[in-house]
């Protein structure tokens, strides 16, 4: 018992946050990461197109995109705690209400609408803000562990997931999703989320405050508030090329990784393997992303992040195009790699440049417009993927100008400046 009371003395309280936001994360990626397996099921049930059922991704990933300025906004003004405590709420409940959907308009509302705000809430974006507040030195790992949370999750529930499709039918396998969102994310996050380490008495990356919680250090200010770090405001950002570079190579990152997370497993089966092949390397392709994840935070602390990002970019494009040319298990398994270990990596390293750049206290701000692009990037290509595949019967199309553009997006990475700005 002892050993145990001095290992939690020791541990700095910002792990516990980073294993929070990892579970959390772990749990929400289930209901979004299985959408894909769900496309051939609700087409044979209800006689819905491709074309129809990826509209309720776009929709989904659209207003995800366009919640996450407010979301940035209520970030600053409640806290990410409660933020991401209501959007997990909201985002299990619709989730076991699609469990129950007989028409295409309610798939729309609850997939579209309703998970599609809600997950905007409790997904990167706050849990970002939420991380950087409680890291500085160690931001990029801690980032790249809560964020490795949703590449695991999907890494096993999407498997998981096409079993009970396979056995217990679709329905099941969106309720027991559902569950875990409401029965792992929601009790964690209320019980264990600090917003920042003061609460704590604590300091970013650990160790004590020397003065009361309660007054401002350096004496000044008034008792019962904290010093918040200053940032740069976004029109100030906005007049920086380090801004505009981060928003466009994270606007393909979305309009690529949307596109992948939709339709790698419809690709697959068009191509004509097994639906629970292309499920396991759809899986495959969400394990390799905790490669990524793990080794490019680990490694931006030390060297920095934009060339880390630059290199994620690149190998997303290579597993692009050698998705297109699969003609072997091998080479899906391959791609499924590559595609992996350069998809979700980018998340924590855009993160960590923007608050090493602007500021933590920019965080809620900056980062949700440049998350707005990424989202609104993966709307527009989730669907128009799926018209392309539906009226030419190939992916070719959508795939191959994907690829091109992630080769863009990581040639402007290298022109990022890491050197954070005067205020303004």
């Amino acid at each position: 018992m002892n050993s145990i009371r001095n290992l939690r003395s020791r541990l700095f309280y910002g792990w516990v946050i980073a294993f929070v936001a990892f579970m959390s994360l772990f749990v929400a990626a289930g209901p979004r990461g299985a959408f894909g397996n769900l496309i051939e099921p609700l087409s044979k049930d209800f006689g819905w197109n491709l074309e129809q059922i990826s509209l309720a991704a776009s929709l989904s990933i659209f207003l995800l995109g366009l919640s996450q300025p407010l979301v940035g906004w209520l970030i600053n003004r409640l806290g990410p705690k409660k933020v991401i405590l209501g959007g997990l709420i909201v985002y299990g409940l619709s989730s076991l209400l699609l469990s129950l959907i007989s028409s295409l308009w309610q798939l729309y509302l609850l997939y579209g609408v309703a998970m599609g705000i809600s997950w905007g809430a409790s997904s990167n974006l706050s849990f970002a803000a939420l991380i950087s507040s409680w890291f500085s030195k160690r931001r990029g790992l801690a980032l790249s562990m809560a964020h490795s949370g949703m590449a695991i999750g999907q890494f096993l529930l999407i498997p998981v997931s096409m079993g009970f499709i396979i056995y217990q039918g679709w329905r099941w396998a969106v309720a027991i999703l559902s569950f875990l969102v409401l029965g792992v994310g929601v009790p964690l996050v209320w019980r264990l989320v600090r917003d920042t380490p003061y609460e704590k008495g604590l300091l970013p990356d650990g160790g004590k405050i020397a003065v009361s919680p309660m007054v401002l250090p350096g004496g000044a200010g008034q008792p019962g508030h904290l010093v918040r770090p200053k940032g740069v405001g976004l029109r100030a950002a906005a007049r920086t090329s380090p801004f505009w570079l981060l928003a466009g190579s994270f606007t393909i990152c979305g309009l690529t990784s949307h596109l992948m997370s939709v339709h790698f497993v419809p690709s697959a089966i068009h191509q004509g393997y097994p639906p629970m092949t292309a499920a396991q390397a759809a899986g495959v392709m969400w394990g390799a992303n905790v490669i990524g994840i793990w080794v490019s935070g680990f490694i931006s602390d030390y060297v920095g992040r934009k060339v880390p990002l630059a290199i994620l970019y690149a190998l997303r494009g290579l597993g692009i195009i050698m998705l297109l040319s699969s003609g072997s298990e091998l080479t899906l398994y391959l791609a499924a790699i590559l595609i992996g270990v350069g998809t979700l990596g980018t998340a924590p390293l855009t993160t960590g440049l923007v608050a090493d750049i602007y500021g933590v206290a920019s965080i809620g701000t900056v980062l949700g417009i440049v998350s707005m692009g990424h989202q609104l990037g993966g709307g527009v290509s989730i669907y128009l993927a799926g018209l392309i595949a539906h009226e030419r019967g190939s992916y070719y199309w959508a795939f191959v100008p994907s690829a091109i553009f992630l080769f863009m997006a990581s040639l402007a990475c290298l022109f990022i400046r890491e050197k954070r700005p005067k205020e303004g």
